[in-house]
């Protein structure tokens, strides 16, 4: 991996999420913030890979069973998004 490339992606990601949560004023939501922050600097030096590692859906979360919920689905789904993903909407 090129180590510029890596250098401009992380100066990049932490600025755009900065000013995402610039507003934020909730003690929690700052506290989860910076929690999301550090398991992502845990896990880029862990893996010396910056770039947050891929989720999987759970078992069920994305097909539809005999008439299951959508809700049920979107439920499963945020359960199953780990801490260092948080700030990420979902595509």
């Amino acid at each position: 991996m090129d180590t510029d490339t890596e250098k401009k992606y992380i100066i990049q990601e932490a600025r755009m999420l900065f000013r995402q949560n610039q507003q934020l004023s909730n003690p929690d939501m700052i506290k989860r913030c910076i929690d999301e922050c550090e398991a992502r600097i845990e896990i880029g030096l862990h893996y010396r890979n910056p770039y947050p590692r891929a989720t999987y859906l759970p078992p069920l979360g994305l097909a539809t069973q005999k008439g299951r919920m959508l809700r049920a689905q979107q439920r499963l789904r945020k359960q199953a998004k780990p801490v260092y993903l948080q700030s990420h909407d979902e595509t």
